[in-house]
């Protein structure tokens, strides 16, 4: 992925997970969840650059062939050098299970939100929540099968638009006093 599109999917990763949801876990925690937020932030940050500063530094170790054989170009390389070979592994299974994990959730998400928008019409209106899990593995599924998954930062693009969009109308609708 290019730059532009590495910024339109992380865009749209933050600002779909935290723009609805931080607001209600902050009224639910209060000032000690605003203080583990923050302290959470502190150490993401700090981690980040540590890991910037260890990928920019040759690591000695082989990783690949080619001119950039000693160059940490992301997490496995990193595994590697840090863990070892076996580590490596453990972090691999680790990521898998968690993008596996998440894929799984995003179909129970999205069979209870079409189960809501769609029973109302007779068509789906005897459709359990797992006919609506199904239909969604359905329609995503072709997705997984792209060879260039750039093409899937369009749609980062635009879920980026509507996540700033839906900020902009409840700012506007706050500050208006609209209920």
């Amino acid at each position: 992925s290019s730059v532009t599109q590495t910024v339109f999917n992380s865009v749209n990763v933050l600002m779909g997970v935290g723009l609805l949801s931080y607001p209600f876990v902050l009224r639910l925690s209060g000032w000690v969840g605003v203080l583990i937020l923050l302290c959470l932030s502190f150490v993401s940050c700090h981690t980040a650059k540590l890991m910037g500063l260890m990928m920019d530094v040759p690591s000695g170790v082989k990783l690949r062939e080619g001119p950039m054989s000693h160059k940490i170009l992301g997490f496995q390389d990193l595994a590697v050098v840090s863990l070892g070979r076996v580590g490596s592994l453990c972090i691999s299974l680790l990521f898998l299970g968690e993008t596996f994990g998440y894929g799984c959730i995003y179909l129970i998400i999205e069979g209870d939100n079409l189960g809501k928008l769609l029973r109302r019409y007779a068509y789906f209106a005897d459709w359990t929540n797992e006919a609506f899990m199904t239909l969604s593995f359905v329609i995503f599924m072709p997705l997984w099968w792209l060879r260039n998954l750039g093409l899937l930062s369009y749609f980062s693009a635009l879920g980026a638009f509507a996540a700033a969009s839906l900020f902009v109308g409840v700012a506007a609708s706050g500050l208006a006093g609209w209920e």
